[in-house]
């Protein structure tokens, strides 16, 4: 397997349809904790895209519910993402929503292509 070629298909990928998502970090106090600054961590070429999910919502301890989400995920070169070293808690704004950094996997485990998966940070906001 030419895994050059991998990481070109994907490159020609992003160019044509990508988009570039803007990452922010917490900055930490002396403590350790974290607080309401951001900092700039970087912008990373991607592909965005969503996968069909479903959660279980409790209404009055009784009655279970299911609604329909979409789960986003960003996929780009490994390379990329390991240059700017991002962490499970860094986030980025798309829209009007804040999406934190639930994980980010080897696709394949081959070292070419990540993919960051996206998690809406939740407003309480129906």
């Amino acid at each position: 397997m030419n895994k050059r070629f991998e990481a070109y298909k994907l490159n020609r990928v992003i160019k044509r349809a990508g988009v570039a998502l803007e990452f922010y970090r917490h900055i930490r106090n002396s403590y350790g904790e974290q607080t309401e600054e951001r900092e700039t961590i970087g912008v990373l070429s991607c592909l965005y895209h969503e996968n069909n999910g479903r959660i279980e919502v409790e209404r009055n301890n009784t009655i279970n519910a299911w609604r329909n989400v979409q789960t986003p995920y960003a996929t780009a070169i490994l390379d990329d993402i390991k240059v700017l070293g991002l962490m499970v808690e860094d986030f980025c704004i798309i829209g009007n929503d804040v999406h934190t950094i639930g994980g980010i996997v080897d696709v394949q485990q081959w070292g070419i292509i990540g993919t960051i998966t996206l998690e809406v940070v939740d407003d309480g906001k129906i």
